[in-house]
Order: C-alpha cells, then structure tokens, then sequence
C-alpha cells in the first residue's frame, strides 16, 4: 500500500502522509494535516504552552522569574518544595524508585526480608543501623533472588553470578585450610 484514503478530507495521499497506528492497515484514518488542524481548531489556534506567559510569580517567595518549564515556583523554591515532598513521602519515594529498578515494591521487600528472619540470605547478619541491605537479583534476568549484606552481594558480583567459579573458590580455601 502506498497511497491511503484520508477519512476527513477524502484525498487519497501517499501513506507517509499518516501517523502510525495499530489499526488494521498500521495508520491513522485521518491524514496528518487534517488531523494538525483539527487540534488546532479545538484548541483555539495556540499550542497550549505557547498561551503561558513568560514570566511567573512564585507563590512562595514573591519572585518574578523566568518560567523554563511547567513547575509553578522559582528554582530556589523548587528545590526546596521537592525536598518536602520527598520528607512527607519518603517511603513512597523509595517504593517507587525500587520497582523501576527492580520490579518489586517496599512492601514486597519488607515481605522477602520477613521470609529471612531479617538476616542476610548468605551469612545471617542483621543490619542494626536501620538502612536496608541490597536486594541480590539476576542481572540477565533481573529476577531477584533475596536480600543480602552489602558483603555478601559484593562478594558474589565478584563471582559474576557464576557458580562454578563460586565453587572453584570454596575449593581453593578448603585446600588451604587442609595445607
């Protein structure tokens, strides 16, 4: 197919003309330009951005600034708000940031260091301090495995997950100690 049917004007135009879509013939029914037109009419000619002013008053300080983006306060008070916000929500926060990195919520930690006794999965160490110990999982699969002291994860990283040469390791230190 290289011309395509444009529902809204009835023109027939080359079929790079048209947005891609997961329809049944992969476009849009609606060529590009009618479709620019369309939203631009809706919206009252102007690209939404292009409605806000410059320049903003910062509700917290009283400052005129230059608006770069679509952050309500100056960037002083933008730090500033972003701090508070990480406070207020620190666990949701650090939820947040575990399943994008490893696809398993705080509560789902706190569930598999349960499992554990709270103790490192390798050598048995409890954190005292109040800070987590570091979620061991597959780099090729990103499945996680368990919770281990920062030792023990260090230390099988080393290994580059591989037990073989774990094992060649254990057998090299049991020869020493028979030596």
């Amino acid at each position: 197919m290289t011309t395509k049917l444009c529902v809204h004007c009835a023109e027939d135009k080359p079929v790079g003309m048209f947005s891609l879509s997961p329809s049944k013939s992969g476009y849009a029914s609606w060529c590009k330009a009618c479709t620019r037109d369309v939203q631009r009419e809706r919206r009252g000619g102007l690209h939404p951005r292009a409605a806000l002013p410059l320049t903003k008053i910062c509700p917290r300080c009283n400052v005129e600034f230059v608006r770069t983006g679509k952050d309500g306060y100056c960037p002083p008070c933008s730090a500033i708000a972003r701090k508070e916000w990480y406070h207020d929500n620190k666990r949701r926060a650090q939820s947040t940031m575990m399943v994008w990195n490893y696809g398993v919520t705080l509560d789902e930690y706190d569930a598999i260091l349960a499992s554990q006794n709270g103790v490192c999965a390798i050598c048995g160490l409890y954190r005292s301090d109040g800070r987590r110990m570091p979620l061991d999982h597959d780099h090729t699969t990103n499945e996680v495995r368990g919770i281990l002291c920062s030792v023990c994860n260090r230390g099988i990283g080393a290994f580059q997950d591989n037990p073989e040469t774990l094992q060649a390791a254990i057998n090299y230190l049991a020869n020493y100690r028979r030596g």
